[in-house]
Parts: structure tokens; sequence; C-alpha cells
């Protein structure tokens, strides 16, 4: 989850009004692409999406928000839907933060660790981390498919602009 906050408009600006969501909570919005316009009193200006994925928005339409505020957050975990409306989770929450073991927070720990060095494309180092986590937790089938993915990534680079998301073509 990234956190989308109010840019900063001007030396002189501190404090903008949110004019209107132009992407509702929910949406898959693509990297860069606009998801609101904010109003100062010198100027109306658009705020566009640092990552894919799907918004979660946490300011209302008249809003007056400081700079800085968090405005919305993007769950760049969520794959991009292909012919469909409502984006496909990669995973789903286990519970409550207090609920979980040590032992479920220290893999997901390694975990998150493993797709940010995926999402940087950092092959080595991501491969790495997966097979530790594989080798640790020899039950669980998503380590073994982020594997493939790198093992693929190295054979045909995602490019630069890369946002993480994987499209595939067949079930």
């Amino acid at each position: 989850m990234i956190d989308i906050k109010v840019p900063t408009v001007g030396e002189s600006i501190s404090e903008v009004t949110l004019l209107k969501w132009t992407k509702n909570d929910g949406d898959y919005v693509d990297r860069d692409e606009v998801i609101a316009e904010l109003e100062s009193e010198k100027a109306t200006f658009e705020v566009n999406a640092e990552k894919a994925g799907v918004l979660k928005t946490t300011a209302k339409e008249g809003d007056t928000l400081k700079i800085g505020d968090t405005l919305a957050s993007i769950d760049e975990t969520a794959a991009k839907p292909e012919g469909k409306k409502e984006p496909v989770a990669i995973y789903e929450p286990i519970g409550p933060s207090a609920s979980v073991d040590k032992a479920m927070h220290d893999e997901l720990s390694l975990w998150h660790q493993a797709l940010r060095l995926y999402r940087a494309q950092q092959w080595d180092t991501a491969e790495l981390q997966l097979i530790n986590l594989q080798q640790r937790y020899p039950g669980r089938i998503l380590y073994g498919s982020f594997l493939e993915r790198v093992a693929q990534a190295r054979i045909s680079s995602p490019g630069p602009d890369w946002d993480g998301a994987t499209a595939f073509d067949t079930k």
C-alpha cells in the first residue's frame, strides 16, 4: 500500500481543497492516471497515481487538506483486471494484526521484502529471498510461482516502466 499525499503546489500555499475524484474508491488505476482534482487559492491542478493498483480514497470531495496530508492510498498488490471491472487480489488479509502469530508475521515480513525486490527488478536478490521462503515454507505455492516469474523476467525483461503488475493470458 502506498500513500498518495497532497503535493507541494507553491511556496505560499499551505492547503488545498479536493474538488473532485476522477476515479472511484476501489477502481483499478494505472500509473500516472489522473485520480483527483485539487484547487488552491491560485490554481486548479490534477493528482496522478504514483503506481498502478486499486485506489482507496481517504479524503472526501470538498475537504480542505494541508500539503502533505494523505489524500488516498493505492494497493499495488492487486493484479490488473483483464476484461473485468473488478480487480483481482493476489492475496486476502489473514486477520487483524494482533491475532496473527509471530511465525506468520515473520513469514509475511520476508515475503514483503521479496516482493519489493521483485518489483524493483532486483532479480538475483529477489530470487535468493524467494528460495529462502520456499525452503522455509515448502507448502506455499506462491513462492515457486514468483521464482518462475523471476526466471521469465530474466529471459524477457519487463522494461524500465514496469509497475510490478503481471497480465495473464490464460487461467
